[in-house]
């Protein structure tokens, strides 16, 4: 339940930097804590600790924020004709 609420926020978030991914991870495992949803199980508050920092580990490598590059730029060549650089 956890790692599918967290990877599910992330991917839809989009994040641009770690400290996103990090905050979207605490906020969900939070949240759920908040909600009584972990009322009924043997999870410590440090368990949940190393749980959030194993999912940020695993969700920063698959989703970690992508190099923008630039746009090609045409420019003519010698003969006249347009190349893309």
């Amino acid at each position: 339940m956890l790692a599918d609420g967290c990877e599910a926020r992330v991917r839809s978030a989009e994040p641009d930097s770690l400290e996103e991914i990090e905050r979207i991870v605490a906020e969900t495992i939070k949240t759920r804590l908040d909600q009584g949803q972990l009322d009924e199980c043997n999870l410590t508050l440090r368990d949940l600790k190393d749980i959030q920092a194993a999912f940020v580990s695993v969700l920063k490598g698959v989703f970690h924020p992508r190099v923008k590059y630039p746009e090609p730029v045409k420019v003519r060549g010698p003969d006249g004709r347009e190349v893309e650089v």
